[in-house]
């Protein structure tokens, strides 16, 4: 097992382009790489990272950088004002917005079939998960309990997510059909809702260990058991892994400045 920082001189070949232009980004992007391959640290290039800039490192390594990207911004000057979920293709600099209203609508995350994509919204009074079609239409309400931050599992039977914003959630899961809620452990504890991510056999999460310390643990779905991997020196606020499992990258907060990490060799 090993940490070790991602610099981008590493990994800048296996990316065609990631450029800043006036307002926004253009990314250009092998249709067919790996998603490690494809990975960039854009904290070296462009300072901290933004919600773009984190949906770029997470979607690419789940393996869904391809065409276009969705994150969540701002919809106006206000800082505390409502978010919108915009899409931007890849190779084009302007993105567009595909859900955008009074309302802050945020965590966007594709399905697995490529045809849907997940949100979570406060439209209906609270935090739900939401979901609308990659070209638009109306937003369909997926959860009624609460939902936030929502994946679909690898195989795209069940969704996971948390049911909201604060410290330490729990995470449930669901039929992506429809159908009665459960929750995944209760050990399960991420935390922060985005401390967490899918791979195919569990899920990854950090958690505080005994003595307050932030440790990388893995939830494995066959033998249903928390498996504690890695001990770190500073709490990520946030955590992706490629499928397979066989890495971890996490944020690596400063005070002054922010990393990318990668946490490899760990099964």
């Amino acid at each position: 097992m090993r940490i070790r920082r991602s610099f981008a001189a590493e990994l800048d070949d296996q990316l065609d382009a990631v450029l800043r232009q006036g307002g926004g980004f253009a990314w250009i992007v092998r249709e067919q790489a790996n998603p490690f391959d494809a990975l960039a640290t854009l904290r070296e290039r462009f300072g901290s990272l933004s919600h773009r800039e984190r949906e770029i490192v997470i979607q690419v390594a789940r393996g869904r950088l391809s065409k276009q990207i969705a994150f969540d911004a701002r919809s106006g000057p206000d800082p505390s004002g409502p978010r919108a979920v915009f899409l931007i293709k890849a190779g084009e600099a302007t993105p567009y917005p595909l859900v955008q209203d009074g309302f802050s609508n945020r965590v966007p995350r594709w399905s697995r079939d490529g045809n849907w994509i997940y949100f979570a919204s406060n439209r209906s009074g609270d935090w739900q998960t939401w979901k609308i079609q990659e070209w638009g239409g109306a937003p369909v309400k997926v959860t009624h309990r609460g939902g936030f931050a929502a994946e679909e599992s690898p195989d795209g039977q069940y969704l996971y997510y948390v049911k909201h914003s604060h410290e330490s959630p729990e995470v449930w899961r669901m039929p992506v059909g429809g159908g009665p809620e459960s929750l995944v452990h209760p050990a399960v504890r991420p935390l922060d809702w985005a401390a967490w991510a899918m791979v195919e056999k569990g899920i990854v999460f950090v958690e505080s260990g005994a003595n307050g310390e932030p440790t990388v643990s893995f939830y494995d779905f066959s033998t249903v058991v928390v498996r504690h991997l890695a001990v770190l020196d500073k709490p990520p606020f946030w955590i992706t892994a490629p499928q397979d499992g066989g890495a971890v990258i996490f944020d690596h907060p400063g005070q002054q400045e922010s990393h990318i990490m990668l946490l490899e060799n760990f099964r």
